[in-house]
Formats: structure tokens, sequence, C-alpha cells
């Protein structure tokens, strides 16, 4: 029987320090949303810590170890706050935290208000006696004890997560894709179902319902955040974008129901004289469009037939034309237009338009310039 619990022990720990890798795997990774993914991080860790603690004090192979465990047990009240600001994150990327963030560390404070004391006036022996004796302790370490705190921390946060991916859901409905809409509705019930195992485990705390249902809340916890952990991982750009949803960046090709919206997308940020930026790259383009750069690539030759160069100077070109013919800017130098619609230097306008128009900037304004003499 001891070695079973062992054996069961060892497979908890196991899968703890999977986690704990896992939390570091999500926060060195580099992706588009680094603050989303590293307080997911937090989650990860934080969850993986309490499976370690009860795998440690399950085998009792470090009976000293039970004296940690209120330390331990304050993930429990940081938690539903990482949960609450993993979601802004993911909404809003850039959110800048304010000092009204700090009201998230309140339930933080009132559990370490009532730890402080165990560790300040008690020895280590009298600490081990105090949690084999049931805790007892003043009002305020009864209160915490009954499972009412945490339960109501629970219920201020998780709800109002969900409540913020509803709304985020229904405002940009139109702008996601199918795919990203299912993915977002898959984190969304991740958290849904996290927080009735959450409600249900305080629930039994304040009922004080005997048996070993912990472990087994603990695992279903485990299965809800490393599984949304991974999620993040495998797309670590397009999560929670307002972009449309894209497929794996593995993948060169985008799906055929992706390829209209962002080509027109691709087709706005160019209307909008994108390409008049002459550090204007692919990395810079495909970063903007929320794409790995092999898409964007797939992209413009699927929907336009060029390579993205050409795609991006077709553009400049055709305003050059246009400011060439326009009596507003004859006063302007050949070098002055090219520099002005995105190209930095003349010989390569000069080169751009030639490979588009057959001639140079030169030559072409001195044809416009004897159609004009002819016609008079």
């Amino acid at each position: 029987m001891d070695s079973l619990k062992l054996l069961f022990s060892f497979l908890l720990a196991t899968t703890a320090f999977y986690g704990l890798t896992l939390a570091v795997v999500l926060t060195v990774r580099k992706n588009y949303q680094p603050r989303a993914n590293r307080t997911l991080a937090l989650i990860v860790g934080g969850i993986s810590l309490l499976l370690l603690q009860y795998s440690i004090t399950r085998s009792g192979v470090y009976p000293q170890f039970i004296r940690f465990s209120p330390i331990i047990g304050a993930t429990w009240y940081v938690i539903p706050g990482l949960i609450f600001i993993h979601a802004t994150f993911l909404i809003k990327p850039k959110a800048k935290p304010n000092i009204v963030w700090l009201l998230h560390l309140v339930p933080l404070v009132i559990y370490a208000i009532n730890v402080l004391p165990f560790y300040i006036q008690l020895d280590a022996r009298q600490q081990m006696n105090w949690i084999a004796e049931g805790g007892q302790g003043n009002w305020l370490n009864e209160l915490m004890r009954s499972g009412f705190v945490l339960l109501a921390t629970f219920l201020v946060y998780l709800p109002s997560t969900i409540w913020k991916l509803n709304r985020f859901i229904s405002i940009n409905k139109k702008s996601l894709s199918n795919s990203g809409i299912n993915r977002i509705i898959y984190t969304r019930n991740c958290y849904v179902l996290f927080t009735l195992i959450a409600v249900t485990m305080e629930m039994l705390v304040v009922l004080k319902v005997p048996g070993n249902w912990y472990i087994i809340v603990l695992l279903s916890f485990v299965v809800v955040i490393f599984s949304l952990a991974y999620l993040s991982m495998a797309r670590p750009s397009t999560l929670f974008s307002q972009a449309p949803f894209s497929w794996s960046f593995r993948s060169r090709n985008l799906p055929e129901d992706e390829l209209e919206l962002y080509s027109s997308l691709l087709i706005e940020q160019m209307a909008n004289r994108l390409y008049r930026d002459p550090e204007l790259s692919l990395n810079k383009l495909a970063v903007l469009l929320k794409l790995q750069p092999r898409q964007l690539t797939g992209l413009i030759k699927t929907k336009f037939g060029r390579s993205f160069p050409d795609f991006v100077n077709q553009y400049r070109v055709d305003e050059a034309e246009q400011l060439l013919v326009d009596p507003k800017f004859k006063h302007w130098s050949i070098l002055a237009i090219g520099l002005e619609v995105g190209f930095n230097s003349k010989s390569t306008f000069n080169r751009a338009f030639k490979k588009i128009n057959g001639q140079t900037p030169s030559q072409y304004q001195e044809s416009l310039n004897e159609a004009e003499s002819y016609q008079l």
C-alpha cells in the first residue's frame, strides 16, 4: 500500500515539474503577446506548485515540508486575479498596469495578515503541532479556513473574466474568422469550467465534506489550465488578436476562408499609403497583419501573383506616375518624387519604375510632355 502511495505521489510530482517546465517555456517563448503568456505562465506555475505540495505532503518523505503549506496556499488567492489580468492582456495586449491594479492584491494581503503570525510567533515544532491539530486560531483564521473568503474571491473574479471575454466576442464577431471565434470560445469555456470546479471545491470546504476530493479537483484544474497553455503555445501570435485567426505558423498558405479576409486587410493598409515607408519590410508588414512572414509571402503570391518587393513597388510606381503628371509637383525632381512614394534612392526608383513601365521615370515624363505638345 505504501509503495502505491509513493508511486502516486511520484506521478503527481512529475506532473508538477512538467507544469513548471511548461510555465518557463511560456515565459521565454517569443510571441506577439508576451504579457498574456507570462501571466498564463504564472497561473500554470501556481497550479503546479499546489500539485507539488500535495504530492510531497502525501508521500510523507519530507514531513517538515508541511510547514511551508501556508506559503504555497497563498497561490489560491493569487490565481483568480491572474486569470482576470490574463484575459485583459489577451484582449488589450498593450494594456498598461495602473494603481487600480493593486486592488488585485487585496485577497493576498488578507491571507498574508492571517498567516504572518504563524511564522513569526511559532517555532518549527509549534508550527507542525498547530497544523496537525487543525490550525485553530483567531476569528480571521477561522474565517479564512471556512472557505468563504476564497469562495467570494472566485465569485468576483471568474464571472467578471467570463463577462469580459463574452463582450469581446460579441463586439469583434464580424472582424474575426470562424476559426478565430472558435479558439476564443474554447478559451472562454476553459475559464467557465475553471469557475465551476473552483466554486464546487470551495462549497465542499464550506460544507466540510470529508473525503479525498481535493486531488480530483486539483487534477481537474491541471487539465483545464495546461490545455489553455498548449493552445497559447500552438497559436502564440493570434490567440486573442483582433485580426482574424490564422493557422499554424508552420503552414505556408492560409486556409481558403482566410485569404479574402487577409487580402482585404492588406489592401486597406496599402490604401493608407503604408508603402510610403522606406523601411517597410516583409517582417514589419507581417507583424502589422498578425501573420507569419511566410504566410504573408504566400498570400501575396496567391492573390496578387507577385513577390513582396514587386507588390509594394507597384503601389509606389502607381503613385509616382500620378505625381509625375500632376502640375503641383512639376517643380519636384525625379529623386524627390521617388523618395516621396517610399523609394530610398534614385537608382532603386529608376529600376523599379522601368521594370513595371518599360522606361525610366524621366523617359516616362518626357513621353508625356511630347504627347501634350503633339496634341497642342
